[in-house]
């Protein structure tokens, strides 16, 4: 609800209503057994997971002019839609103890997917109204990654990790106004991967570290264009890009450094990053072809402490100071 003062009269305006219902249903199941082969002690993890959702959007309704709360619309919501979208999801992934320093950890998931949106987007000038365009998708795809990890003493360890992504259609993407906007007929969801390698652990009792370098592959990032010679625009798979750095923890706990208290703690901390995060050459946005990605700034700094148990009561988490710096 949307409320504002006719500067003129000083009385309230028309409010502005908008409203979404939500009917969602999940179901979560997990699994997870050890067994051994031969003298390997192994643990294997299973799940599934089934949803269906319901969105009603209505918006920019005219309301009434009262200044209590009443959400009675005058006439009909300009734009009534409803998005529908379902997911069923199983994966299993496997812990291999190699031998007591080494583990590899692979992993598949299959996603089915269905996104529809419908409804009506407002009024043209003369009243008439703007059906949204009628799309629904429906698609299924297996997804893979693999971990390791080597223990080179019994407190540190390098660390390999490899992972496909997906991100799916968004609604936003669905309810284009079809007077201005086109949704491509062929428009997928966005795919990738990930790979990071470290190097982590602990120094006796009171430091922490975790440094690791790491590549990001977004292919078939979803955008606006404009066709040449178009009086319209076009959402479609507008191209990849690559992100890569690498980022660093450390954490220091003076209590256990400097003192022999056994039952508090005090955390200080500190996080740098590095990204270098571009869109592709061949990007079928021009103004973002080969360019920088946005939101994703170079340097991240961040630093920080808390007080562990024994320090002040409850968990001393709750207390948390952190400066952050980010160019």
């Amino acid at each position: 609800v949307k409320d504002s003062i006719n500067q003129s009269t000083g009385t309230n305006n028309n409010r502005v209503l908008n409203v979404d219902q939500y009917r969602n249903y999940g179901l979560e199941s997990r699994i997870i057994t050890d067994y051994r082969i031969g003298k390997m002690s192994n643990t294997v993890a299973g799940g599934i997971r089934l949803y269906t959702g319901t969105t009603h959007r209505r918006a920019d309704g005219k309301g009434t002019t009262g200044s209590d709360y009443d959400m009675t619309v005058i006439g009909n919501y300009p734009r009534d839609i409803e998005f529908k979208s379902s997911n069923a999801a199983a994966f299993v992934e496997n812990i291999f103890h190699v031998n007591d320093k080494f583990l590899i950890i692979p992993g598949i998931r299959y996603e089915w997917l269905k996104g529809a949106a419908a409804g009506q987007n407002g009024y043209t000038s003369g009243g008439t109204a703007i059906i949204l365009q009628n799309i629904s998708r429906s698609r299924g795809f297996l997804l893979a990654g693999i971990g390791s990890e080597y223990h080179i003493t019994k407190s540190t360890e390098v660390y390999a990790n490899y992972s496909q992504a997906y991100r799916p259609i968004q609604f936003a993407n669905l309810q284009a106004p079809p007077t201005t906007d086109i949704v491509d007929p062929n428009l997928k969801d966005a795919k990738g991967y990930n790979f990071d390698l470290g190097y982590r652990g602990k120094i006796k009792s009171f430091i922490q570290f975790d440094i690791s370098g790491f590549y990001l592959q977004y292919n078939n990032r979803v955008g606006t264009i404009t066709p040449t010679g178009a009086n319209y625009r076009l959402i479609i798979n507008v191209g990849n890009s690559v992100s890569k750095g690498i980022e660093a923890y450390a954490a220091f706990n003076p209590v256990q450094a400097f003192t022999k208290n056994k039952h508090a703690d005090i955390i200080i901390f500190g996080a740098y990053s590095y990204t270098d995060a571009t869109y592709s050459g061949n990007h079928k946005d021009a103004t973002t072809k080969g360019r920088k990605v946005e939101n994703a700034p170079s340097n991240i700094v961040r630093a920080g402490g808390y007080p562990g148990p024994g320090v002040l009561p409850g968990d001393g988490r709750n207390c948390f100071i952190s400066v952050g710096v980010k160019f």
